[in-house]
Parts: structure tokens; sequence; C-alpha cells
């Protein structure tokens, strides 16, 4: 009975300790994958293509396969890591790849002041667009005397809207505010019954008119 006992026990401490025996008593020696990481990330747009992928030293034998780790436009990618290799037990690794909208910037849109022509005058914005993004405006033109209260709004894909205001001046020609050169003098004649009148002497300047009152009689 003792040998039987001595026997089994024997049997025992063999099948813990030999590798074979061990897998034929039902274990595994499939090793977990240790040491890497899979980690969210987040990057503002640039119109270039972004991607994660894991960190750490990816053990011999073992290499690691991705879906939805790579994106370019603004977006939440839920990206998978998927670790597998011979003698290693498969493992899955979840992260989120963000990409966030960029500020448009490098553009300004600033008040000018011209002086009356006759011409259209307008504004715009000064500076280089980053590639996509367009530009509308609103009041930035004008001819007449006056100011325009002007707005431009730039946007694009990937990019936050950007609304900039700028006020377009219209004055008129310091040279034009006081006519000079043109007179109206007093005039006496002898009663014949006809009708005299009054007029201005000299040159009237292009664009002005003149209108008179109580400048003609005739008793």
């Amino acid at each position: 009975m003792k040998k039987k006992l001595l026997s089994i026990f024997v049997a025992v401490l063999l099948c813990l300790s030999t590798l074979g025996l061990f897998m034929a008593c039902g274990g595994s020696t499939e090793k977990d994958i240790t040491g890497v990481t899979f980690e969210d990330k987040t990057v503002i747009y640039d119109g270039t293509e972004h991607e994660i992928t894991v960190s750490g030293t990816l053990p011999e034998g073992v290499s690691v396969s991705y879906t939805g780790n790579k994106g370019t436009n603004v977006g939440v990618y839920n990206a998978t890591a998927t670790l597998s290799g011979e003698g290693y037990k498969s493992k899955t690794l979840t992260a989120t790849l963000t990409i966030s909208k960029a500020e448009i910037t490098g553009v300004t849109f600033g008040d000018k002041t011209v002086i009356y022509d006759g011409t259209e005058h307008e504004i715009t914005v000064s500076g280089t667009l980053p590639e996509g993004v367009s530009v509308s405006y609103t009041g930035n033109k004008g001819t007449n005397v006056g100011v325009y209260n002007a707005t431009a709004t730039l946007s694009g894909e990937g990019y936050n809207t950007l609304t900039l205001t700028a006020k377009l001046t219209i004055e008129n020609d310091p040279s034009l505010l006081t006519i000079t050169g043109v007179t109206l003098s007093d005039k006496t004649v002898t009663y014949d019954g006809s009708e005299y009148s009054v007029t201005v002497a000299g040159t009237v300047p292009d664009g002005v008119n003149v209108s008179y009152t109580n400048n003609k009689g005739t008793n």
C-alpha cells in the first residue's frame, strides 16, 4: 500500500515539473504579451494623415495588426491593435485617434481709408489662406463717400470658421471741399421793362451744379 502511494506521489511531481507531462495534464505554455501599450492620441488637423501605434518592445516573434488607427479628416477614430505570435496568447488593445479642427491663423483684415475718385474701392484680407480655406465678403466694396462696415468669413474643411470685421472709409478730396474761382457780383441796370439777371462768373468745377434764388428782376 505504501509503495502504491509513493508511486502516485512521484507521478504527480513529475507531471508538475516536466513541461511535456505538464501539457499532458491539460496545462498551457502560452505566455502573456506584456510591456506594450496602445494609448489615445489627439492631434490638430493639418491635411496630412495621422496614426497611432503601440508603444514598447514587441517580444520576438510577436507581430501587430491594426484596424482604424489612421485618419486625415477631423473626427474620432476607434482603433484596435491585435498582437499575436507563436507561443503567446493573442492580445487586443483599443485606443482612439482624435483629429480636432484647426484655427485659421496668419490672416488679417484691416481698416482702409481712400479719397473719393468716382471708382469702386474694396478691402480684402491680407496673408496666406491655408489650403482648402476660402473667404466670402459682405460690405467690403464702395464707390460713394461714406463708411462701409465690412465682414470677411473664412471657412474650410478641418478648420473652425473665422469671422473678421473692418471698415472701408471713402472721404471727400480736401481740394473739392471748397469751391473756388467762381463769383457772383452785383449788377446795376436802367429800367426798360426787360427782365435782367445776375449769374456766377468763372469756371464751375465738374460735377458742381448752380441753383439761383432771386437773381432775376424786371421792375
